[in-house]
């Protein structure tokens, strides 16, 4: 659900009633387009990454759904407009990895996600953890992305790492260029 009030007077409202938990964790607004960033749940999948573009009066302008790997639960924390316009989003995608869930029973990676801010499509996703081989924890992810003055991105989050059965978190700091290459990271 989404209200728009200004002056303590309501614009619109948008009721996406699926039967299924979801919410909106956070609003963007471009010129004259609000952006709402959030997570739902279907009967098919776990917690799915949505992003919805509405006009200033309400009309929706598009829809980008993300299911990550194997219908697992992926969750956005945080989302900007970058210096190029694009939205970039950070969070975490459910990963199946049968040998690590078989350990602690869930994987988490980080990732970033950069949508086309006109069409709402996918430009490119980076992901840091098991899905991509790096030297990661099994609970990786986003929690907070700022951009720079030159477009850079940079992502602070978390790293778990299992040391002799115990789970041992670290804090990550990463940066990406606006075409999604790492830059460099810092854990």
């Amino acid at each position: 659900m989404l209200f728009f009030i200004i002056n303590q007077s309501l614009l619109w409202m948008d009721v996406r009633q699926t039967g299924f938990p979801g919410y909106a964790n956070k609003i963007l607004i471009y010129n004259d387009t609000i952006f709402s960033i959030g997570s739902t749940q279907t009967d098919t999948s776990g917690y799915d990454i949505y992003a919805t573009a509405y006009t200033i009066n309400g009309n929706s302008i598009w829809t980008y759904r993300l299911n990550g790997v194997n219908d697992s639960q992926d969750m956005p924390n945080d989302a900007i407009i970058g210096l190029d316009g694009n939205i970039y989003i950070t969070g975490i995608l459910g990963i199946m990895d049968t040998i690590r869930m078989n350990i602690i029973g869930v994987d988490y990676d980080l990732f970033v996600l950069k949508l086309y801010r006109i069409l709402g499509s996918k430009l490119w996703i980076w992901t840091y953890g098991s899905s991509n081989n790096l030297p990661s924890g099994v609970l990786d992810g986003g929690i907070v992305i700022i951009s720079d003055n030159n477009g850079n991105l940079y992502v602070g989050g978390y790293s778990d790492t299992t040391i002799n059965n115990n789970l041992s978190s670290k804090h990550i700091i990463l940066s990406l260029t606006q075409s999604g290459n790492l830059r460099w990271i810092y854990k």
